[in-house]
């Protein structure tokens, strides 16, 4: 049931790194966006049931989409290296939860430069770029700044970015439609 404009749209793959609350709603919307074929993975240090249950549930509600669920340590470069990362088309960093704003941010912003990293080194040792894109949740705007600063020009998600979204749909309505179609 896809139109002939979506059937050009080529197939993906997407790594989602981490789980929070946001984690469901990036999967659901991830699956509902992509073409019959392509690929949706999740990487967690641990799934435990409910993470588990919550996961099969949205999978069996895209049947057309692969969805996967893997545990591995991810705090490790020598565990991110099997995953293959260049060869997807996105891979994003979700921050963690429960604990404190700056350690998340920290193990957060450790996972992209060890990404980064991988990246790099593909480069050189392949002489091949990699398309991929890095999106990544930062929970304090002060850290985006540093993320900046260290050379990472990525795609970085904060609270701040949100609420300034927020403020202009506010202000002008009709530019919701402008993020709808982004």
């Amino acid at each position: 049931p896809y139109s002939s404009e979506r059937k050009k749209i080529p197939k993906e793959k997407h790594l989602i790194v981490g789980w929070n609350n946001k984690a469901p709603i990036v999967l659901r919307e991830y699956a509902a966006y992509m073409i019959e074929g392509s690929e949706v993975s999740l990487v967690l240090g641990h799934a435990n049931d409910e993470i588990r249950e919550e996961f099969n549930e949205i999978s069996s509600q895209f049947p057309h989409i692969t969805m996967k669920i893997w545990e591995t340590n991810h705090h490790y470069k020598e565990e991110l290296l099997g995953l293959n990362l260049p060869n997807y088309t996105t891979v994003s960093i979700l921050a963690g939860s429960g604990d404190e704003a700056e350690e998340i941010d920290s193990r957060t912003i450790m996972r992209l430069l060890q990404i980064r990293n991988i990246f790099q080194e593909y480069v050189q040792k392949t002489g091949k770029t990699t398309e991929t894109k890095l999106i990544t949740e930062i929970i304090e705007t002060e850290n985006t700044e540093l993320v900046v600063k260290a050379g990472v020009k990525d795609f970085l998600i904060s609270n701040q970015f949100v609420s300034k979204i927020l403020a202009q749909v506010a202000d002008y309505p009709d530019v919701m439609r402008v993020y709808n179609d982004l």
